[in-house]
């Protein structure tokens, strides 16, 4: 080794760092090869390549996790040694994965590399963090080893407590958290976990966690790298075969490699008194049987399920890309779906048409026939992260939990975007809130999931599904506009459908010539997608079972798969076929719901119909934000409490959002349903008033408060006490609501000044909207509005967009299949109209307009009691 002649030496951190004059590139130390640079470069071991650094100085102590290093390397250790840059380090990263995997070893080395003080943090000194922060001025990484105990799910924050006897650290955590993200400093935190799960959802936000790595067990040939790397230095027999010990050592960790090595080790000393002693094959195969895998295939399914569910399973782990042409037959819900694919994919015409992708998609059909599987497809063509959740997974015993769990489902997926949400078993969670009767703890679960779905914009995404065997257990809330507004049926397979999936299952195994498709698709009447593929995995099991017994191969022949077609009963009968297509005439909807782009400010010019709703809106609530100080000099409060009430889809979340635009308000949002756990926790109250307090100070203020039928007494009591403190002459409007006023308190029907029920639309409303809609569509010039409006009796506003956007989706296939009618047709709209089932009844009207009656005049707005007509006369 010498001193390159191209060295050129510079300071930082007051610390001496080399670079070559040639290149141009950093190195680690100040001595190379003999070799020039010059034609060795890619040979020399310190050139500061950042594409080669997982290859140089400590980080060639670490066999494989190429791809970890890389992430570590690009955010942490290039921003830290290059501050000239001006690139942040990503400040919070989490490492998780099995025991022995080398996690504390990869944050030993990027501190060593990074030329960064590493400050080891466990459970018990964690609370001194802040101090150090505070004291640090180079560049430092803060380990947090069992950072799951440190902040702990709910359920496990008290045993903290006990155990540790100390206050709990979560606070200290996230206080230093926050520091460090609003911090100049080079400083970074890295979590270790063994299951991010067990962390508490409060931090595991974007917010305070900037990414989520998995930290995997050593494949195939990092393990045959490990066992060369560990051995390197010893006298090996030349019958040693490093690819069969890699094969035998599947599901070892790094710490699972040592001792084995160990063990072997200690038997050749044992030996070594001879002088030609070496290590054998041997010594190994006595080895493994003493040294057992720590880790089995259940457990590695289940960590790679927990990284898949947090997007952070690398992509060379992933399985094979799905495609459309992996499921077979279904042509009607394919074309569905790769028309969704598209709009998801950002198409031109979709852009042109105004339409994006729906919120959610409920798949419902027998069991077996692919639903999940459909899923999997979709995630994987439109590039999204499939995530996967079922009731087990969400339900807790303990109070509270299960709509957190709710909550931590939509912020991973949201973090992990463009998500596909996909819920198995929906029934499960969604289903009546009749049934709860017995059960009021799961409204609140149910309103969470609704508001979850509801909340979700396009900006974050995420599209859910839902897959269900059971559609009319879920409740109707969860199908209307907005929600899971696409509805497909996935039937049994039909023949053409059977036949494609016996060759799909088939087409990469050893078959004869004699196979016949299309006589296997009939035997199969009634066998779905499973069975299918049970049958050909059994024919293809015995036969290779036979093969080994004989030593010779042989091919899957059409006899084998039959013997297994005959012992094999579908378990779909006629009357579940039967009733299969019963509920599908009831549930789903023809032709493809797509979503009108969300207008971010809507005006009330954008809303048809509610004439004089809209005018007192103008006249009474929007002056009082508008010019709170004349309103109060004329001895009128400005301060104002409303409730909204009426069908859903009739425009209430419209009328709000056209009152924040215009008087550019700021706008404050929770649910009743926090609120409610709100007041479980210590701080609840405190939270509350704090939230008023912050609307008055920065006044003119909205307050929307969701699922309001939820609230107790209690809470409504320490309400409308809150609501009472904030001044009359604040411009502060507290807007409540909902669908059923039956199941409103008496204490907040008294306290509120005004309630205005929102009807269903007139005849001549009905037109309005229709002309509205149609301005923001590409539509022939001579629609019927007349005729539109009278065949939509029973209509609210969102039925009518649903026509709309069904109607939008047949004009974009005609013009992408170049036909001359390229624009939307009356005859488009009548179509959808038949085919879309109003969201009202009479016998709904008939009790709406009840409880309109029972409010009292002095309740409603006047003006507008007296110049709306009745919709429902």
């Amino acid at each position: 080794m010498k001193k390159c002649p191209k060295l050129i030496e510079e300071t930082h951190f007051g610390e001496p760092f080399f670079k070559c004059g040639f290149t141009n590139n950093a190195l680690d130390t100040d001595y190379c090869d003999s070799l020039c640079l010059k034609s060795n470069y890619d040979e020399c071991d310190y050139v500061l390549d950042p594409n080669k650094l997982q290859f140089k100085g400590k980080w060639k102590e670490i066999v494989g996790l190429d791809h970890i290093k890389t992430k570590l390397i690009e955010n942490i250790q290039i921003p830290f040694l290059f501050p000239e840059k001006k690139v942040a380090p990503l400040p919070v990263i989490i490492l998780f994965g099995p025991d022995g995997c080398g996690k504390s070893k990869l944050v030993q080395i990027l501190a060593e590399e990074s030329k960064a003080k590493l400050i080891q943090l466990n459970p018990r000194n964690v609370d001194s963090i802040n101090s150090q922060l505070t004291d640090s001025v180079e560049p430092t990484i803060f380990m947090v080893d069992e950072i799951d105990i440190v902040a702990p799910a709910a359920e496990q924050r008290d045993l903290f407590t006990t155990v540790f006897r100390m206050q709990d650290p979560m606070i200290s955590l996230m206080d230093a958290i926050n520091n460090i993200k609003n911090s100049n400093k080079p400083v970074v935190l890295i979590g270790i976990s063994d299951n991010p799960d067990l962390i508490s959802p409060m931090l595991l936000k974007q917010e305070y966690i900037s990414q989520i790595i998995y930290v995997n067990p050593p494949d195939t040939d990092s393990r045959k790298l490990i066992l060369k790397d560990l051995l390197k230095e010893k006298p090996l027999s030349k019958d040693i075969n490093f690819d069969e010990l890699a094969e035998k050592t599947k599901h070892y960790s790094i710490y699972d490699l040592n001792r084995l090595v160990q063990n072997v080790e200690l038997d050749w000393i044992k030996k070594s008194w001879k002088a030609d002693a070496e290590i054998t094959m041997q010594d190994f195969n006595k080895a493994l049987k003493e040294i057992n895998p720590s880790i089995s295939t259940s457990i590695l399914t289940k960590f790679e399920n927990t990284a898949r569910k947090y997007g952070a399973l690398d992509k060379g782990a992933k399985e094979r890309e799905l495609t459309w042409d992996d499921l077979g037959g279904y042509e009607s819900v394919k074309e569905q779906l790769q028309n969704i694919e598209k709009i998801i994919k950002g198409n031109v015409m979709a852009s042109k048409y105004k339409l994006s992708a729906p919120k959610g998609i409920l798949l419902f059909g027998p069991p077996g026939c692919g639903k999940t599987y459909i899923a999997k497809i979709l995630a994987a063509t439109t590039d999204s992260n499939f995530q996967y959740v079922s009731a087990p997974e969400i339900l807790s015993k303990w109070l509270g939990e299960s709509e957190q769990n709710i909550r931590n489902v939509f912020n991973l997926a949201k973090m992990n975007a463009p998500s596909i949400l996909f819920f198995d078993e929906l029934d499960g969670l969604a289903f009546e809130r009749s049934r709860t009767t017995d059960h009021p703890y799961l409204v609140t679960l149910i309103s969470t999931l609704l508001s979850e779905i509801s909340e979700l914009n396009e900006d974050d995404q995420v599209l859910v599904i839902g897959a269900t065997n059971r559609p009319e257990d879920i409740d109707p809330a969860f199908l209307r506009p907005g929600r899971l507004d696409e509805r497909i049926a996935i039937p049994p397979p039909d023949e053409n459908a059977r036949k494609e999936i016996f060759a799909i299952h088939l087409r990469d195994l050893p078959i004869t010539k004699d196979i016949d498709f299309e006589e296997l698709a009939k035997k199969t009447k009634g066998y779905t997608g499973a069975e299918i593929e049970y049958i050909c995995e059994s024919a293809q099991r015995a036969v290779a079972i036979q093969a080994m017994k004989t030593n010779k191969f042989t091919k899957i022949t059409m006899k084998d798969i039959l013997t297994y077609l005959e012992n094999i009963n579908p378990d779909l009968t006629e009357d579940d076929i039967k009733s299969f297509q019963e509920i599908r005439e009831r549930f789903e909807r023809r032709g493809v719901v797509t979503h009108i782009k969300r207008i971010e400010e809507i005006s009330f010019n954008d809303i048809g119909g509610l004439g004089a709703i809209k005018e007192f809106f103008k006249n009474t609530l929007l002056t009082s934000l508008v010019h709170p100080k004349e309103v109060h000099e004329y001895g009128l409060p400005a301060k104002k409490g409303i409730i909204i009430f009426g069908p859903p889809g009739t425009g209430k979340s419209l009328l709000y959002k056209a009152l924040l635009k215009e008087s550019k308000a700021n706008y404050f949002i929770f649910s009743a349903i926090e609120l409610t756990n709100w007041f479980s926790s210590r701080d609840s109250r405190k939270k509350f008033h704090e939230l008023l307090h912050d609307a008055e100070r920065v006044a003119p203020s909205i307050i929307v408060l969701q699922n309001l039928e939820l609230i107790p007494r209690e809470v409504a009591v320490f309400i409308t006490n809150e609501f009472e403190k904030i001044k009359k002459e604040a411009a502060v409007i507290l807007i409540c609501e909902t669908s059923d006023l039956s199941k409103i308190g008496d204490i907040l029907l008294s306290s509120f000044e005004y309630i205005i029920p929102i009807p269903p639309p007139t005849h001549e409303e009905r037109v309005e909207i229709f002309q509205k809609l149609a301005s923001h569509f590409p539509t022939e010039k001579n629609l019927d509005f007349n005729q539109l409006s009278k065949m939509s009796k029973f209509f609210v506003g969102a039925d009518i967009m649903k026509v709309f956007r069904g109607a939008a989706q047949d004009a974009m296939q005609r013009k992408l299949a170049k036909d001359s009618k390229i624009l939307i047709q009356n005859e488009d709209l009548v179509n959808h109209i038949k085919n879309t089932k109003p969201s009202l009844s009479q016998k709904y009207l008939d009790e709406f307009n009840r409880q309109v009656e029972i409010i009292g005049v002095q309740k409603l707005p006047s003006k507008a009691i007296k110049e709306d007509p009745s919709p429902y006369s």
